[in-house]
């Protein structure tokens, strides 16, 4: 090999060598030293990817771990409460079974009682001091408790528990039935009676109306009847059992006393009857003396088709449990004093019945007899026990509901009409509206539907219900419209005249071609100079020069103003509607001509069309000066169509507002919608591409409609076609408006909708069928947005539409808030009863009046030992209670195991994703010390080498010596 000095090639590689131990060296110490294989992304990056969200997995599961744990706390918090409250319960079933022996007498039960109402006073201090983590558990106002109880998103498990004090302790109740308010006529009463007003054919459709989600069959009042739905249900719909019932309660006790000349008349109207059939059976009764002589009259002739009592206020009651509808007339004969309210206690406005209110009665006229109709309602009992609800179908309305006696109603749920401004703000008296049993307190105008929903939340101790508004609509979000959406800033047609394309700006250059002014200011030696002429006025010309750095339009037309004064020309210039710099005669007659434009630094024309020009008016002829000033017609056509406008005057007089208006009248015909938006901006909107061309009159817009390149994208009077896209866009909700929502993405929509919430009080979210859906807790108003708000709207399903009235707006939309009533204990039944305005204050209908009679027992806060007959009635309500607990305890103690084996498997998944991690960025300190023990001895080595390297030219010098 050969012997040089310049390259020691030897040495280089020990040098390499020397470098690469001394990096395995450097990594094995980092891994010994951190205890970890990757210490940063170039150790391993896709290891370092996985562990880290090995890593997020592992601390969401620990952390789902301990919240499992907070809720068996919880869990455990108040089953050992209510361990306590059965210890009490127990107590005091026994106090009550002794009180209950007749060895005792009524002092001795006094003293038992006064240790009876100590344990319910416990009970109720348990009830509304037991808490976990500053949350009352047992007072009702806990809710539903969702516990994250996975690493992932929506990985929870829900439950909730009642309130568990006196005042809803011991109350049974038959919570699977569910009864709604009186139907309306399904048949034709009294055909062959003059002035007959009750014949309200019901009609829905196949599906219009679920219950338990299925399908009710196509039902149509003028051939079908009562027996019809009532069959249509017993048959198809599985788990519920319907049948008829129809119970009117009087207002006032009546006299019952009837003159020998002086008839009542009850028609009872089959369950069957139909318009073709109407299988109507009259009772007549007269010569009674009083009101327990009239029902028993009424039950001898009826034979049982209607039960006549009196209730423990001495009121009638009249009822069938067929649901045939009962009509009342009554012909008060000679004396002409008799009435319904008088003989029966029964009128059209103080009847308070458990089948629904007299509000739902029909009055109707029978010759000389003038009288009310009460029509059946329906009853849906549970064959399993389980809940029953009554919702809408895909195509059903509120008012299908309605017609069947029912609002849409769930487990412990029932939702009103949608109430509008006027609704909302009728006033609900004191009684108008009960729920289970208690009487909401009246509301004024003023505080409107909160109001009402205060009240009814001020009492839900007693009623066991709570109030929110809510209001909630579905739109179909339509991907395969592609919309089109064209704005023409300060749009306006202009007549005749010649139209300068220019717009004025302080303190902005401007640019001719290749010319610019010096920014900011005009001044002696860079401004511009102009002629105006009054031609047939006052045949003057005025030169104007503006030299001055004016920084508003209003210093402008001043300056130009007094140099026309000088002039003697009879024309003024001033600021028009949309800003800009405008002029028009001072006197009779003429017309102004605004020419040679120069700009002083290059002394050539401005142009007129120049869109980088920052100086712009229009003209206009003195308003009523009889001037001779005359304007075209004006018009064009969109898609075929000739728009037409009427005439245009040099001032602009045909608007943004008349040609919105314009278009709008024609787009059934055009498929086009227009609309002004709140800054002035004229919209042209259609689902696919549309063409602006000129009139078949040869009129056509202006230059000055413009859209950022020219509507007319061209020639005056040319076609033009547009077809570009609009991908995003804008809607008011509720005064905000919500930029850049997506019309391509649903989901992407959502979410923008979403993240405005704060301002809007609206959530939007997807249902299964990709229905877009707007909820709150309030009144929604929708407006079109200013940037694309028709298509937005047309995308979304939002139907913006132009009401007729001409200021080129499009109406708004307001989805009405309605009053939801929901359950403080799940699956607990509500009873509604409605009188005076309350249907039309609340939205709501009679619901379970009949339950009133189903209760079992008493509240706990009610019961006492204190006689032999209370404590009888004790012993019932306590069992009643000790059931509620101990469901309670067995729904909660169910949970509690259930997040036993949920803490197991978190930990069993942790500790597995813990291990495949550590395989990932874990040192092995075997394999590491190994490493460092082999970069040690290298590095030993590489340096020996190194230095013997370095010592070979040595052997140069010994060949020169010799």
């Amino acid at each position: 090999m050969p012997l040089v000095i310049n390259t020691n090639v030897s040495s280089l590689n020990a040098q390499r060598q020397l470098t690469q131990s001394g990096a395995d060296l450097d990594q094995a110490s980092e891994r010994l030293a951190s205890g970890r294989r990757i210490n940063s992304a170039a150790d391993d990056a896709a290891g370092l990817s996985i562990s880290n969200r090995q890593t997020s997995q592992i601390r969401g599961l620990d952390q789902a771990i301990r919240n499992a744990n907070d809720g068996i706390s919880l869990i455990q918090t108040a089953e050992g409460a209510l361990d306590e409250s059965t210890n009490i319960l127990q107590r005091m079933r026994e106090l009550a079974i002794q009180a209950a022996n007749g060895i005792y007498s009524d002092t001795d039960r006094l003293t038992l009682d006064a240790e009876v109402q100590q344990l319910v006073a416990e009970l109720d201090r348990i009830a509304e001091t037991t808490s976990f983590n500053g949350q009352k558990v047992l007072d009702g106002t806990l809710g539903n408790v969702d516990l994250q109880i996975g690493a992932e998103s929506e990985e929870t498990v829900s439950f909730s528990i009642g309130a568990i004090n006196t005042q809803n302790l011991g109350l049974g109740s038959t919570a699977s039935d569910l009864s709604g308010d009186r139907l309306p006529d399904l048949n034709n009463l009294n055909t062959n009676v003059a002035g007959d007003n009750v014949n309200a054919v019901i009609t829905y459709g196949d599906g219009d109306i679920l219950i338990n989600g299925q399908g009710l069959a196509a039902f149509t009042g003028a051939t079908d009847s009562l027996q019809t739905i009532i069959d249509d249900i017993n048959t198809n719909i599985e788990g519920v059992t319907a049948s008829g019932y129809n119970i009117i309660e009087a207002g006032t006790v009546g006299a019952g006393v009837l003159a020998s000349d002086e008839v009542l008349t009850i028609s009872v109207f089959n369950a069957s009857a139909t318009n073709a059939n109407q299988q109507e059976t009259q009772f007549t009764f007269s010569s009674t003396t009083n009101l327990a002589d009239l029902v028993s009259d009424i039950n001898t002739k009826t034979g049982g088709i209607v039960d006549a009592s009196l209730n423990d206020n001495g009121r009638l009651v009249l009822s069938n449990n067929t649901g045939a509808a009962i009509g009342l007339s009554l012909n008060d004969g000679a004396a002409d004093t008799a009435t319904l309210t008088s003989v029966l206690g029964i009128s059209n406005t103080n009847v308070t019945d458990q089948g629904g209110s007299i509000g739902a009665a029909t009055e109707f006229v029978a010759g000389a007899q003038y009288g009310v109709f009460f029509g059946g309602s329906l009853a849906l009992s549970s064959d399993d026990g389980s809940d029953i609800t009554v919702t809408k179908g895909a195509n059903g309305t509120d008012t299908d509901l309605a017609n069947l006696g029912f609002r849409e109603t769930s487990s412990g749920e029932v939702t009103g009409l949608a109430l509008t401004t006027v609704n909302q703000a009728v006033v609900l008296a004191a009684g108008d509206l009960t729920i289970n049993g208690t009487a909401i307190a009246a509301t004024t105008s003023a505080e409107g539907l909160q109001g009402k929903i205060d009240n009814i939340n001020d009492v839900t101790a007693t009623t066991g219900v709570i109030a929110h508004a809510k209001a909630e609509q579905s739109y179909t979000y339509d991907t395969t419209i592609t919309p089109v959406e064209v704005t023409a800033s300060n749009a306006y047609v202009a007549g005749t005249a010649a139209y300068q394309n220019l717009h004025f700006a302080a303190g902005v250059a401007i640019t001719n071609g290749s010319v610019t002014t010096a920014a900011g200011a005009f001044d002696a030696s860079n401004g511009i100079n102009f002629d105006v002429d009054d031609n047939a006025g006052a045949g003057t010309t005025t030169n104007v020069q503006v030299r001055t750095a004016h920084t508003t339009v209003a210093a402008l037309i001043t300056d130009i103003n007094g140099q026309l004064t000088t002039g003697g020309t009879n024309v003024e210039a001033y600021q028009d509607t949309y800003g800009k710099l405008a002029f028009r005669a001072t006197a009779t007659g003429g017309d102004i001509l605004v020419d040679n434009f120069t700009e002083t630094d290059a002394g050539t024309n401005i142009n007129p069309g120049d869109a980088n020009d920052l100086l712009g008016f229009d003209i206009e002829d003195l308003a009523g000066s009889g001037g001779s000033f005359a304007g075209g017609a004006a018009g064009f056509n969109l898609n075929g169509t000739d728009i037409s406008l009427g005439t245009a005057q040099a001032d602009g007089s045909i608007t943004a507002v008349e040609i919105a208006d314009a278009v709008n009248t024609a787009s059934a015909t055009t498929g086009v919608t227009a609309y002004v938006d709140t800054t002035g901006n004229l919209h042209f909107s259609a689902d696919d591409s549309f063409v602006l061309a000129a009139h078949s009159n040869g009129s056509d817009l202006e230059e000055d409609l413009d859209s950022g390149a020219n509507l007319n994208a061209g020639a005056l009077g040319a076609a033009a076609t547009f077809s570009t896209a609009v991908t995003s866009g804008s809607v008011i909700i509720n005064g905000f408006e919500v930029t850049s929502i997506s019309l391509t993405d649903a989901d992407a929509a959502a979410t923008t909708i979403n993240a405005a919430q704060a301002n809007t009080g609206v959530t939007a979210t997807l249902d299964e069928n990709g229905e877009l859906k707007l909820s709150a807790n309030s009144t929604i108003t929708l407006e079109a947005g200013d940037a694309n708000g028709i298509a937005t709207g047309r995308v979304l399903g939002i139907n913006f539409v132009d009401g007729g009235t001409p200021d080129g707006l499009l109406d708004s939309q307001s989805v009405n808030a309605s009053i939801q009533l929901t359950t403080v204990n799940s699956g607990s039944p509500i009873s509604l009863e409605l009188n005076g305005n309350g249907a039309t204050a609340t939205g709501l209908k009679d619901l379970n009046t009949d339950l009133s009679s189903t209760l079992t027992g008493s509240a706990l806060s009610n019961i006492n030992v204190a006689t032999s007959m209370a404590a009888q009635a004790a012993i019932t309500s306590i069992d009643t209670a000790l059931e509620t607990i101990n469901s309670t305890r067995s729904e909660l103690g169910a949970i509690s195991n259930r997040l036993d084996f949920t803490v197991s498997n978190l930990a069993n998944v942790s500790e597995n994703t813990s291990a495949a991690r550590s395989r990932i960025v874990d040192a092995d300190f075997a394999a590491e010390s190994a490493a460092l023990s082999r970069a040690q001895v290298l590095s030993q080595a590489s340096q020996a080498i190194l230095a013997q390297a370095n010592a070979r030219p040595q052997q140069v010098l010994q060949l020169l010596q010799g």
